[in-house]
């Protein structure tokens, strides 16, 4: 029994060689499954379609591409609220004053409702035009970006292919664009089909109340009704009818009248609400305003989030009849004296008949995203009474101007960032140093208009850069300037966008007055010997011209151009500088044309070293030329072809200190 034992407690721990070949061959069989689901899962890696594969840079590209996809739909949305509904007016809308308000150089609000003709656009509209904007500006804008200059190349294997979705509170903007992005090698980085971003704009109901107020107004005449009632306030400035017990005739200037009832309608339109919408409440004690001034549009349910105003402003077209009128004047006619039954008495009476057409532009805005979308209107009396049947006449189109420079700038609603750098570089000697720059005095140029912006700072609001985030009016061609003293003023080309970022490098200056500036004229001997440097005579004049360029195949990075001669008056030129490219080397192509009258008498061609070592603590220079008198016409000519190989006889300029 003990034998029996002990042999079985052996065999339990596998003491004997065939328990352990058994244990090697499972050990076996556990490996070679393992090995065989690693060449499996290799196997199955390796044989994914390339559309599978995400590729690292994929994102980057991606996010830029909505980038751009966001700034064109932003842009498209401004432009859309701004026109109403139109991106770009079709050009027999634009050329046809009648059926449009030129707000500003760039932009015109048409009417959606003139005369008897509802013109308001439907969602389709819309929607095709914001399509169309995309499918025009996408593709420009991501090919455009740095990057694809510098790192990628882009491959469109089709063309942009926009569909937009005007839901019930926002908007899908949906493309389809096949693109391909090579690497500068030309191996492939990435290929995208689909991209879409959505907007909290609530265009679909912004476009439902406007063309609710216009279809009420056509059938209506709510706003001829309120011109109407403003008429008959008779007020002193503005006579409609009455009577008078005065022997004194009444008159009024119709100048005056006009400019009376163009008060009255922008006073008054402007307290024009619609029933449902967002709008602070008339005072107590204002029946009126509350009885005729809240427009009911009968709507289904009211839109809270939504607000109208409606506007008439001094420069609208104003088309204005009166009658019966004694040359500039309205007069009132008089009973009495004459007449049996009053002899006593003296009675002045007047009726006048008006006849009015202007527009009036009329803003929806979304209160929850700040969104609005301007559309016109055209308002018509005739006779005094409300009359829309007469179909307005084509006009040239025309920009009825009473902004100034500070109503233009105070219409700053896009936000823009302007980041401003000192750039010290020459291309030639390899020099390039960069960096943030203070202290810039920022302006917006459109067309006529110009707005100081304000002063770039260091680490504005703790960003790391200098600069500043502020609001621009809208432009779609305007000049950013950065000026600062002793800086060679720069220059930006910027389409207002929000959120558009814009960089401005400005070179240093040395400047140096012209007043401290001489030029030292020479002859050459038949020895080449060279004579000592003279003054210019009175009648002699040096013009000078230092041009520094990158690249011999570049225009001229930085140029100077300046006169010295004896007869010019020192204190004319006392504030003239000349302006040098500062804190680096810089060679210059010297030219000087010594003239006398209309003779040449020489001058110099070369190129001339500028060290910054010497230039920074300079406070005058003095040039050399060659000067040949009594030379024929045949002879200038000549020492003008020669005048380079002759100037290496000559000394380099020389910096003073």
């Amino acid at each position: 029994m003990y034998k029996k034992r002990g042999r079985s407690c052996n065999y339990s721990y596998f003491s004997d060689n065939k328990g352990q070949v058994t244990v090697f061959i499972i050990l076996g069989l556990i490996l070679l499954l393992a090995v065989a689901l690693i060449i499996v899962l290799q196997k199955e890696i390796i044989t994914f379609e390339r559309s599978e594969l995400v590729p690292l840079e994929r994102g980057p590209i991606e996010n830029l591409v909505t980038s751009c996809l966001e700034l064109v739909t932003s842009e498209a949305l401004h432009l859309l609220g701004q026109q109403g509904g139109f991106i770009q007016l079709p050009p027999a809308l634009a050329a046809d004053a009648s059926l449009h308000l030129k707000t500003s150089p760039f932009t015109a609000v048409p009417y959606w409702a003139y005369g008897e003709t509802n013109a308001a656009p439907s969602l389709a509209d819309l929607k095709l035009r914001l399509d169309r904007h995309i499918e025009q500006n996408l593709a420009p804008c991501v090919s455009g970006a740095p990057v694809f200059q510098e790192t990628y190349d882009l491959v469109q294997r089709s063309a942009v292919a926009a569909d937009t979705r005007i839901v019930d509170r926002k908007i899908l903007f949906n493309v389809q664009w096949n693109i391909q992005v090579k690497d500068k090698a030309g191996e492939i980085v990435t290929e995208l089909k689909q991209f879409s971003i959505e907007s909290p704009v609530r265009l679909k109901a912004i476009r439902e109340l406007a063309v609710k107020i216009i279809e009420r107004e056509l059938r209506e005449l709510k706003l001829e009704d309120l011109a109407q009632d403003l008429l008959a306030l008779d007020s002193a400035n503005v006579p409609l009818f009455g009577t008078e017990f005065s022997c004194n005739k009444k008159r009024w200037r119709i100048d005056s009248v006009r400019q009376g009832i163009k008060d009255l309608l922008r006073v008054n339109l402007r307290e024009l609400k619609v029933k449902g919408t967002e709008f602070i409440d008339f005072p107590e004690g204002l029946p009126y305003y509350e009885n005729h001034y809240i427009w009911d549009l009968e709507q289904d349910a009211p839109v809270p989030d939504l607000s109208a105003r409606f506007m008439f402003e001094d420069n609208y077209p104003f088309s204005f009849e009166v009658t019966p009128r004694s040359g500039k004047f309205l007069s009132s006619s008089q009973l009495g004296n004459n007449n049996p039954l009053i002899s006593v008495l003296c009675l002045q009476t007047w009726k006048f008949v008006y006849n009015l057409d202007f527009p009036v532009v009329v803003e929806v805005t979304d209160e929850t995203t700040g969104y609005s979308l301007k559309f016109g209107l055209t308002v018509h009396l005739k006779n005094n009474i409300p009359d829309r049947s007469e179909i307005a006449t084509p006009r040239k189109t025309a920009y009825f101007d009473s902004y100034d420079d500070e109503q233009f700038c105070r219409n700053a609603i896009i936000p823009m960032a302007v980041r401003t750098y000192e750039l010290i570089e020459n291309q030639q000697t390899g020099v390039r140093d960069r960096h943030d720059l203070g202290g810039v005095d920022i302006s917006y140029t459109c067309l006529k208009y110009s707005c100081d912006i304000g002063q770039t700072q260091y680490d504005y609001r703790g960003l790391g850069y200098a600069g500043f985030i502020t609001n621009f009016p809208y432009c779609s061609g305007g000049i950013l300037r950065g000026k600062k003293d002793n800086y060679k003023e720069n220059f930006a080309r910027v389409v207002s966008a929000a959120n558009k970022e814009v960089e401005l490098d400005l070179s240093p200056l040395k400047k140096i007055l012209v007043n401290n500036v001489k030029v030292l004229k020479h002859t050459i001997g038949r020895s080449q010997a060279l004579s000592a440097g003279q003054e210019l005579d009175d009648a002699e004049v040096a013009l000078i011209t230092l041009k520094f360029r990158h690249n011999e195949s570049l225009p001229p990075a930085h140029e100077v151009t300046f006169i010295k001669s004896p007869e010019l008056d020192q204190q004319f030129t006392a504030e003239d500088t000349v302006a040098l490219l500062a804190k680096a080397d810089f060679t210059y192509e010297l030219e000087i044309s010594l003239l006398d009258g209309e003779t040449i008498l020489g001058g110099y061609k070369g190129k001339w070293l500028v060290p910054w070592e010497q230039l920074q603590n300079a406070d005058g220079i003095t040039f050399h030329a060659l000067s040949q008198t009594g030379l024929s016409e045949t002879e200038q000519f000549e020492l003008f072809l020669e005048l380079e190989q002759s100037s290496k006889l000559l000394p380099l300029p020389e910096i003073r200190s």
